[in-house]
């Protein structure tokens, strides 16, 4: 009962995340084709490509075309899944209507409460429900290049999907956890503004100031995945879980 009626509260979300998904599929359908003829018909532009890596330690194994584009996907797939994941995290037990413009609490929420269930296992459910969301999507995402290979005239091996699940699903926990936890005391309103100023915030640090953020964006220049991020990534999720439930369960309705 728990599973399913979650499911229902946040369904809308999944939903919602389909169109991110969509967008990321028309990126590679309409932008890899003409970027992978360019770097296989222009030396220079594959040169200063590969120039720029090697600044930032990200430097290819190899130079193919295939290889730089999925260099370059990397990235836009990390800001994706990110984007995804703040859509997923959902709004705790004090569910925020997301209709018209109204405001106050859904009328699901007195109902949920009056349940003989306690408060953390609503907070577990949810949260466990959006993490295996958030695999999920992040499998699509990465598996994007290889699956429409046939149609962008790529050439990718589904070995480096693997290799690269496992980092990005981490750094994007990070942002769900943090989510669930703002949702656990502010509307939804202000969960979702200050969610997406945290990550704008730790991009434009990384980037503008070259600094190496410990696994959050495992894929921007300067800072390649390591094992090392990806625990403090998990760390840091799990500390913003266990405070949600804490906070919710202390909380008064």
């Amino acid at each position: 009962m728990i599973w399913l009626k979650t499911w229902r509260e946040t369904r809308l979300r999944v939903y919602w995340s389909l169109l991110v998904l969509a967008s990321a599929i028309a990126l590679q359908l309409f932008t890899a084709p003409s970027t992978l003829h360019l770097l296989a018909t222009n030396p220079a532009a594959a040169s200063r490509l590969m120039a720029f890596w090697t600044g930032s330690g990200l430097t290819p194994a190899n130079s193919t075309p295939s290889e730089m584009w999925w260099r370059v996907y990397l990235p836009m797939t990390n800001i994706f899944a990110t984007m995804i994941t703040i859509l997923l995290a959902g709004s705790g037990i004090n569910t925020q209507t997301a209709y018209g413009m109204r405001q106050g609490v859904h009328p699901s929420m007195l109902y949920t409460l009056s349940l003989p269930v306690p408060r953390w296992k609503w907070v577990a459910a949810r949260a466990g429900l959006g993490l295996a969301a958030t695999a999920a999507f992040v499998l699509i995402l990465l598996a994007i290049p290889p699956a429409l290979a046939p149609v962008t005239g790529g050439q990718f091996a589904w070995s480096v999907v693997v290799a690269a699940a496992a980092p990005l699903f981490f750094s994007t926990v990070v942002f769900y956890a943090l989510t669930v936890w703002l949702a656990s005391f502010l509307d939804e309103l202000w969960q979702g503004m200050f969610s997406l100023l945290a990550v704008f915030g730790a991009v434009g640090v990384e980037v503008s100031l070259h600094t190496k953020t410990p696994g959050l964006f495992p894929y921007m220049p300067g800072s390649p995945p390591s094992f090392g991020g990806a625990v403090f990534c998990a760390a840091l999720s799990a500390v913003f879980l266990c405070a949600a439930i804490v906070i919710v369960n202390r909380r008064e309705f």
